[in-house]
């Protein structure tokens, strides 16, 4: 593919991201004069077919300002694709390499998105830095849930980034308690600037099952031992010794702010 390619309506412009299953680009859709990203799936024809359509389905769940919009699948001559909003500006992952400051009100509104997705019956399965976008207005939108489960059933595979897999993934079993790990190693890698655990994928998943992380005011003592019960809840290794909800752990990190003065 390449710019000024038409493929259906999308008038391809450039690249934005090539992963192991897609290539994304900014397109031109003349159903509606607008930009959309584009998924377009490297696989077999059947293999994308399936998977951008459980994307499509997870989707049409999810309304909400702080989740990217999908709008639908399509397929055009053997190429299969899906449309979804275009996000102006970069990801977490990209604020926190380059620097930025990170914000503990990110966490507030990631856990708001999920809370959404979660009553919705979607669990997202890869809430990572990566996934999260920070739009040009400094909105947070959480994209790609192309491995999420619905009403907690999926392929039975172990999916998920390694360094942000609760334990239980690991095992093929994941629910809403798993994307709050998730949210756990983000608020974690916020407080101190790393991860809680660190080595190869084998090395972490490892660590995952097996050790206990440091508490967060051990590596960042300059915000106390606020955050110390919340952040090392949310990484229990056990799923029923996590915060039951998103609207619980958001309630006890607002708890965790006040009591570090509201930093």
């Amino acid at each position: 593919m390449n710019s000024h390619d038409q493929i259906g309506p999308f008038t391809l412009k450039h690249l934005l991201g090539k992963g192991a299953h897609n290539d994304v680009w900014l397109a031109h859709d003349a159903r509606g004069d607008c930009d959309v990203a584009v998924k377009f799936a490297h696989e077999d024809v059947a293999h994308a077919r399936l998977r951008l359509q459980h994307e499509a389905e997870v989707g049409a769940r999810l309304y909400h300002p702080n989740i990217v919009f999908v709008h639908e699948w399509d397929e055009f001559e053997g190429i299969v694709c899906l449309s979804m909003e275009h996000v102006t500006g970069q990801s977490m992952q990209a604020a926190l390499e380059a620097g930025q400051a990170a914000r503990l009100e990110w966490i507030d509104t990631l856990l708001v998105a999920l809370e959404h997705a979660h009553d919705a019956g979607v669990v997202h399965c890869d809430v990572t830095p990566a996934n999260i976008m920070m739009n040009s207005e400094g909105t947070l939108k959480l994209g790609d849930f192309g491995l999420a489960r619905l009403d907690g059933h999926g392929t039975g595979v172990a999916h998920g980034t390694p360094n942000y897999m609760a334990p239980e993934q690991m095992r093929q079993r994941a629910d809403s308690r798993s994307d709050l790990y998730a949210v756990g190693v983000i608020l974690y890698q916020l407080l101190t600037g790393a991860r809680p655990f660190a080595g190869s994928a084998f090395q972490v998943m490892q660590q995952v099952l097996r050790e206990a992380p440091t508490a967060p005011s051990a590596r960042a003592p300059q915000h106390g031992a606020a955050y110390d019960e919340l952040v090392l809840r949310a990484l229990a290794k056990a799923p029923d010794q996590r915060y039951a909800s998103a609207a619980e752990m958001r309630a006890a990190l607002a708890r965790a702010r006040y009591e570090a003065g509201g930093a």
